[in-house]
């Protein structure tokens, strides 16, 4: 029976806790123990044993000594000037990848205890990937280790695990949080798509980019937070580069608590389902704990009511409608709402150093449903009263003929309906990886609403197709040329 449960100061607030046991854990910055009502006691000391930082200390009347496995210094190898990969026989430990382990010390000042993230556990051999923090006793002890040394650690623990589902995994890291998320992309089936996007402060702290990119369907981006001059990769924060993550996939975060703070602060600004957003944060030996709610750039805080306001003009168009004196209005919406949508993702890549373009990049939707939705209304107002028009015009050779340019406003308009139809959550879990190939309908519904526009005599619409098209083109130069990196 447990008498008294207490949190440390030291609490990183990853939520771990609360996921275990809510009847008595509430993370609000920190933990913070919210009944005392212990009779939860299997959740409580399960919430006890997974708290990556041992925060938690829940006293009971029988005690249990927890058990412990051998181990012993097989290699280590240096990564980086201060990460390090070290190598142990582990005979009888087992583990689920994104799973941590304790580590069990004792040194000069006595018996301490640390825990690290599990890389990779086959064949008896245990890899951890650690940071040498200055100072930091645990770090100093793996030092001095030489191969044969033995230590011991605990059973793996930890609720951050891969989901065993089809859905397109992201894996965002900073440091040794790659650690993880190494362990469940080697346990991912090769035909899911995956994406990595792992952050790192210069060129000389890059590692385990040769491992990366050898996973199958898997996207590496390495941005570099304080990059040479001559660097021609990725540059900025993670954060920056959420805009590669799509509403169905699964995101696995891990790193220090100040960029998971930001990262679920974006992903929660663009809407990002909760239940399909895993993390794990930490702190590493020596290292202050960062503040949590890092302030974030204006353009992330008022991101979410850009995109409440395009669906909201998007609900408003049947209603406009009405008033034929404005449906020229509604074209003209339509058709630059669409050439923005176009134009947000190539002019991020052609200007990276401007950050906010990147952050703009989730209103392509909003501009999408907006654009589709004048089509699909026009579509609607324009048929559903005239069922004989309808089949007189889609099934009739005269009205898809090229020469009179029908088959383009035909061809536009229904591009436009599939996009709109499919411009959802459910659509988007219903045709899972096919959902992105049926979005590539935009091009057509562009090219194909800018021929009809331009045939109905107007001008602007073939100039602004001509820029579009010049600034694709560059954007594509720019990822093997970053010409305009110093913009």
């Amino acid at each position: 029976m447990i008498r008294s449960l207490q949190v440390a100061d030291h609490c990183i607030g990853c939520g771990t806790c609360e996921k275990i046991c809510p009847s008595n854990f509430r993370v609000q910055g920190k933990a913070k123990v919210i009944s005392t009502d212990f009779s939860h006691e299997k959740e409580i000391l399960e919430a006890e044993r997974n708290c990556p930082v041992m925060a938690i200390a829940a006293e009971s009347t029988e005690i249990k000594e927890e058990k412990k496995y051998p181990l012993s210094l097989a290699q280590k190898t240096f990564l980086t000037a201060d990460v390090v990969e070290l190598v142990f026989e582990a005979p009888e430990l087992s583990f689920v990848p994104g799973q941590f382990v304790t580590i069990f010390f004792s040194d000069h000042q006595g018996a301490f205890s640390r825990s690290y993230s599990i890389v990779r556990l086959r064949e008896k051999m245990l890899v951890l990937c650690v940071k040498f923090q200055k100072d930091g006793r645990g770090a100093e002890y793996f030092r001095n280790m030489q191969k044969g040394d033995r230590l011991e650690c605990s059973d793996a623990k930890g609720t951050f695990q891969l989901q065993h589902t089809q859905s397109e995994k992201v894996f965002v890291a900073t440091g040794t949080g790659i650690a993880p998320l190494v362990a469940m992309m080697e346990s991912c089936p090769e035909e899911i798509q995956k994406t990595v996007i792992f952050g790192v402060r210069s060129e000389e702290d890059i590692f385990y980019s040769d491992l990366l990119v050898r996973f199958p369907n898997t996207k590496v981006l390495l941005p570099l937070s304080n990059p040479p001059e001559n660097w021609k990769g990725k540059k900025g924060r993670v954060t920056e580069y959420l805009s590669e993550i799509a509403p169905t996939s699964e995101v696995y975060i891990c790193g220090n608590s100040a960029m998971i703070s930001s990262v679920l602060q974006v992903l929660h600004n663009v809407g990002h389902p909760k239940n399909l957003i895993f993390h794990e944060s930490f702190v590493a030996t020596g290292e202050a704990i960062p503040k949590q709610g890092q302030k974030l750039p204006l353009i992330l805080t008022i991101l979410p009511w850009m995109q409440k306001t395009l669906l909201l003009v998007a609900l408003c168009v049947p209603l406009v409608w009405f008033f034929p004196a404005k449906w020229n209005l509604l074209w003209d919406i339509s058709w630059w709402s669409v050439v923005i949508l176009m134009l947000l993702r190539p002019l991020s890549e052609v200007f990276p150093k401007l950050v906010f373009l990147k952050h703009l990049i989730p209103l392509r939707k909003g501009l999408g449903i907006l654009s589709a939705s004048v089509v699909t209304v026009t579509a609607i107002y324009t048929y559903v009263p005239h069922l004989d028009l309808f089949f007189s015009t889609y099934f009739s050779l005269y009205y898809w003929s090229i020469s009179n340019y029908n088959f383009f406003a035909h061809l536009g308009e229904l591009t436009g309906i599939v996009l709109l139809l499919t411009s959802n959550v459910w659509s988007q879990k219903v045709l899972g990886r096919s959902w992105k190939k049926i979005q590539r309908l935009s091009y057509v519904y562009f090219i194909t609403g800018g021929i009809y526009e331009y045939h109905l005599g107007k001008p602007f619409v073939l100039s602004s197709m001509i820029i579009v098209g010049i600034i694709w083109g560059i954007a594509q130069c720019a990822k093997w040329k970053p010409l305009f990196q110093k913009i």
